[in-house]
């Protein structure tokens, strides 16, 4: 089998190579053309270099370290154009894409187009997870003078429609059970502008939007929508952030509740990837008529753990409620959650999540227990789009037999990240 292992290094104009090395003996044409040719661009021959990684694409290499050294070979050439198509090819990589976009303002430099090469370094540095590759990137932003830098800006958008077996609609503690099935539309819209600094330290503006319309049931659709400033700060071994949000919930396209909330969290590597995140939240909620009794103060602690295991993205987390509401019979609640997400292939990938709550009524004795189950599966396609596919399943436990139900939906969706 051949071997094959890529390191990064930085060229000495400051732009990213991926030479390959630690090839097994039985190495292929493909490969002794492309280890001739990161040879020949070590010792600074790059037109030799560059017939050698061409070769290589004639036998049949493809794949991230070829498309980087050619597109660092070309720009070595000064053959900007080809570079530029060489780093493109790799932005729709999510792994790929931070160096790529560097590499692309460094080609736009070049031919002296400076308001392109500050949008690819902002991209750079709003998607690096590696700290060289954004500093490297920020550092070019502040060399950059001239025009007005505008918000950096990311997001996420969900379209989907969908069966409920058994439409219900439970927010805070507002319980609704129609005993009816029907289909729905459900959109989910987020949008994050980077005011001042990084990602790590600097102030953000967040928005964020939900509504579900059901084609029959009206007196179940519900949306909300969330905006507020979030500042975040890194003090030694903790990422912090404090946030304050407005929202706005409706039933039904009329007001529900309107919610000013303060948010202030952590998190910090406690063990090799193993992360721990601590959040409170306090929520001061507005209901609007009928539903004055769940005016009144909200908190929640949370505690969660995250890491890798066994290549899938996990965690598992615990979070309290308590409520001072106008209804004396507001719960506490207990949730316990898990979350897992893997990459199946480039394209493909499959997450699972599930959450148990329970709810004490203070007054009345009541108890509830909610167990949510939902699994997704989602494939890549072409223009940064995801297709989707999602079945929840909610069942809730009563010692009051009118608040027992359970659910069933089904999702088919498109989302897209930016």
């Amino acid at each position: 089998m051949r071997v094959l292992k890529i390191s990064v290094v930085i060229a000495a104009v400051c732009l990213f190579s991926l030479p390959a090395v630690a090839f097994s003996q039985n190495a292929s044409s493909s490969d002794n053309y492309f280890s001739q040719g990161t040879k020949a661009f070590s010792q600074g021959s790059y037109k030799k270099a560059l017939e050698h990684f061409q070769a290589a694409r004639r036998a049949g290499m493809a794949g991230t370290a070829l498309h980087y050294n050619l597109g660092v070979t070309y720009y070595k050439l000064q053959q900007y154009e080809k570079a530029r198509e060489e780093f493109e090819t790799l932005t729709k990589d999510p792994n790929s894409a931070p160096l790529a976009h560097y590499n692309l303002g460094m080609v736009a430099l070049a031919q002296g187009q400076k308001s392109a090469a500050r949008r690819q370094f902002q991209m750079a540095s709003r998607k690096a997870a590696d700290e060289k590759i954004r500093a490297l990137a920020d550092e070019r932003l502040e060399e950059l003078p001239g025009t007005l830098r505008l918000p950096e800006m990311s997001g996420f958008f969900s379209l989907s429609a969908g069966y409920d077996d058994n439409v219900t609609l439970n927010v805070d503690n507002e319980v609704l059970i129609g005993k009816v099935e029907d289909e729905f539309l459900e959109f989910i819209g987020a949008a994050t502008g980077q005011l001042t600094g990084n990602r790590d330290n600097g102030l953000q503006l967040k928005a964020t939007g939900y509504y579900q319309d059901y084609m029959d049931a009206d007196e179940f659709d519900y949306g909300n929508l969330r905006i507020g400033p979030e500042y975040d700060r890194v003090f030694g071994n903790w990422n912090t952030s404090l946030a304050a949000f407005a929202d706005l919930a409706y039933i039904d396209r009329e007001s529900f509740e309107r919610i000013f909330s303060m948010e202030a969290s952590g998190s910090r590597e406690i063990y090799p990837d193993v992360v721990l995140d601590l959040e409170y939240q306090l929520g001061v909620i507005d209901a609007q008529a009928p539903y004055e009794n769940l005016t009144g103060n909200r908190h929640r602690f949370s505690v969660d753990l995250r890491s890798m295991i066994l290549g899938a993205y996990t965690g598992v987390g615990y979070t309290l409620e308590l409520n001072d509401r106008d209804d004396p019979d507001f719960p506490i609640r207990h949730s316990v959650g898990f979350r897992v997400d893997k990459d199946l292939t480039d394209t493909w990938a499959v997450g699972a999540t599930g959450n148990i709550r329970y709810s004490d009524y203070q007054e009345t004795g009541r108890e509830d227990e909610r167990l949510w189950l939902s699994a997704r599966i989602s494939r890549e396609i072409p223009w940064d789009l995801r297709v989707f596919g999602k079945y929840d399943h909610i069942q809730n436990y009563s010692n009051v037999d009118a608040n027992e139900y359970t659910s069933n939906l089904f999702f088919l969706g498109i989302e897209r990240f930016f």
